[in-house]
């Protein structure tokens, strides 16, 4: 068999995608994937853990630390010399994989990737199991590589370094929010699931050059395990096409919207995710 190496430099955009992979429960990698794939984006995946299941609302799951493997994925591709025009990142599997991934990620940053980050931290005030302030601390320093980041609301308190109030919020900390986010070194970013108190509810984005705006959307009484990577997903593939960071926002909380609506409509648990299968079609264009 010969070896074309014509093969590394066909048209579509590549794209990193470090996260975990949970078998079931359409979160993560099983859902940026696709998202990506109908962006017309080659997605690469680099798992930075392996579960059976995802851990909202599943217990007895299976999961692997995949950190020894990231390194091997990183050093294999950088290898290959295969240059990404964009490195998305989520969950990370443990202290020990920041290291890695932020040298990985200065490089490709240096070789002209978008580098989007989603700081996989906490939801409702709270942090996810196993996150530590050394796994905060971590994200920060990922955050600050970044051309645009999209915590929830509890992880921009961790980002900006501020003490954690419940809902809702008037605009003047929702601002002071997106400045201490901003003020890490990220070039721009958008805040999810901010509910303010005269009643709107949505999205906040704002960065070097960018305008603030506010993107309002309906509130479900139901979250679902998956939105904010579907929400990373889309924007991020926008912007590799060369779409403003708020016409990305607009266009993911829209699509958000319908497959929230539709998945509410069909009763699905939540802990089983998005049924966002059916809309797929609609980024593809």
């Amino acid at each position: 068999m010969v070896y074309n190496k014509k093969i590394m430099n066909y048209e579509l955009k590549k794209a990193a995608l470090i996260n975990d992979l949970s078998g079931y429960g359409r979160c993560s990698l099983a859902v940026m994937l696709p998202v990506i794939s109908a962006a017309g984006v080659q997605g690469v995946c680099m798992p930075t853990a392996l579960l059976s299941t995802h851990t909202g609302g599943y217990e007895g799951y299976s999961y692997y630390d995949a950190g020894p493997q990231l390194e091997g994925f990183i050093k294999h591709y950088e290898e290959l010399g295969i240059k990404f025009d964009a490195v998305f990142t989520g969950y990370l599997g443990g202290p020990g994989q920041f290291g890695p991934v932020g040298e990985f990620l200065a490089r490709q940053k240096d070789m002209g990737a978008l580098i989007i980050v989603d700081p996989v931290l906490g939801d409702d005030g709270a942090a996810y199991s196993g996150i530590g302030e050394d796994m905060r601390l971590g994200m920060r320093e990922l955050a600050a590589r970044a051309d645009f980041v999209t915590p929830n609301m509890t992880e921009a308190f961790f980002l900006a370094d501020m003490p954690y109030l419940p809902p809702p919020y008037d605009m003047k900390t929702a601002e002071r929010l997106m400045e201490g986010i901003l003020t890490l070194g990220a070039r721009s970013a958008a805040i999810t699931g901010l509910s303010l108190d005269d009643g709107r509810y949505g999205v906040m984005y704002a960065g070097k050059g960018i305008n603030p705006g506010f993107i309002e959307v309906k509130r479900f009484s139901t979250d679902y395990p998956g939105t904010g990577d579907v929400f990373c997903a889309v924007t991020g593939a926008r912007m590799m096409g060369g779409a403003s960071v708020p016409a990305a926002v607009t266009e993911a909380a829209s699509f958000l919207s319908k497959v929230i609506q539709y998945t509410v409509k069909a009763g699905t648990p939540p802990r089983e995710g998005l049924l966002f299968e059916k809309f797929l079609g609609e980024i593809c264009k």
